[in-house]
């Protein structure tokens, strides 16, 4: 399939990775986005064409409707898997996609939403010997007064509810505990699970109907208060056994696509904490080290020498990270690792493609914190 579709609006940071893969290759990338806005253009100026597409992802119906019309304006394409809530609907929709010539090289629903719900797939790595954090009853910790650091779930993907949280949160002092309280959360659709110290590493993958493609392993260096956004992460050479057991996992639900896995190593063991079953933000490391997965999803076979001295990082990510710091008094979670070499640190924005938004990023976003608070009062 020489025709490609990146919906980039959700997940800019995977989009522009690709961008950088594909642009060796004789394929037609085209750039969709959610919304009119200058930081588009900002961030992919030197891809984006004259005749980009716009999606709908108010509702489902509406996101592919949206995607068949860009079909009727550029032909056939295969369309990449960016955010979890796309994804599903892709996926869902596989059949339905197929037949007015969109592509979607994904897993089957079943499979897909064993791993993207994170009560599911935590049950799912059990079961394959990979070890698991320990839950806590969320009434009976949440009844009392903040005692020690634990993490916040939901075990369903429930975008649209406000009583719902998005994304897991860490709870490290008072503070967190109070504003997590007054969210006032519907405890049945959550869990809490016990907080493990020690550094986090991902293992990235793709499958073609079980069987694993191209791997890569990475370990965080830096991850913003609360576990919000990795911003300094370096190649990992994760334990053999446990690849074999996630290999073993993933060869059972006959998984086709990319996925990446989050472990927790504690003491000497590794802990499955959740998986993003898609592209991921931090793509840029694995592709500066010769492991190149959007040439890999595009089926192009790409050999390539493996590096492991170039790590990624997110400098803007550490000025975000320091206003999150302030409003809620946690903490960056620091973690030393030694390669045995000299690591040359990549940003994501300041290259010569995205320069210029890699300066405006950190005042675009201060913009924006600014304008939610003022719409707020």
């Amino acid at each position: 399939m020489n025709n490609i579709l990146l919906l980039a609006n959700e997940n800019e940071r995977a989009a522009i990775t690709c961008l950088r893969s594909l642009e060796r290759h004789s394929l037609s990338v085209h750039l969709a986005f959610s919304n009119k806005s200058f930081i588009n253009l900002l961030i992919f100026k030197n891809y984006i064409n004259k005749s980009h597409s716009y999606y709908n992802k108010s509702s489902e119906e509406e996101f592919l409707q949206s995607l068949i019309s860009i079909k009727n304006e550029i032909g056939d394409y295969l369309v990449f898997p960016f955010g979890d809530q796309l994804s599903y609907w892709l996926v869902k929709n596989n059949e339905l996609l197929k037949n007015q010539g969109i592509i979607v090289n994904g897993p089957k629903l079943d499979a897909f939403n064993t791993m993207l719900d994170k009560k599911c797939f935590l049950d799912y790595a059990n079961k394959h010997g990979i070890s698991i954090p320990k839950e806590i009853d969320i009434k009976k910790i949440l009844s009392g007064n903040f005692k020690s650091k634990f993490v916040i779930k939901s075990n369903e993907n429930s975008k649209d509810d406000s009583n719902v949280i998005k994304a897991p949160v860490l709870i490290e002092n008072n503070k967190s505990f109070r504003k997590l309280i007054e969210k006032k959360l519907t405890l049945e659709k959550h869990f809490v699970q016990e907080y493990l110290d020690g550094p986090s590493i991902y293992y990235c993958a793709y499958y073609k109907n079980g069987v694993n493609i191209l791997f890569f392993s990475q370990i965080t260096v830096c991850q913003q208060p609360g576990g919000k956004s990795v911003i300094k992460a370096i190649p990992y050479n994760l334990s053999t056994k446990i690849i074999e057991k996630i290999d073993g996992m993933m060869f059972e639900l006959d998984w086709s696509g990319p996925m990446m896995i989050e472990l927790k190593k504690n003491k000497s063991d590794y802990y499955a904490i959740e998986c993003n079953p898609r592209l991921w933000g931090p793509l840029q490391l694995a592709l500066d080290n010769g492991v190149d997965f959007p040439s890999c999803l595009a089926g192009i076979n790409i050999v390539k020498e493996k590096t492991n001295n170039i790590g990624f990082i997110w400098r803007t990510g550490y000025l975000i990270g320091l206003l999150y710091k302030i409003q809620t008094n946690t903490k960056f979670q620091k973690n030393k690792y030694d390669m045995g070499k000299k690591i040359k640190y990549r940003d994501i924005w300041f290259l010569k493609d995205t320069y210029v938004y890699g300066v405006m990023e950190f005042f675009i976003i201060v913009f924006d914190l600014v304008r939610k608070k003022l719409r707020r009062k």
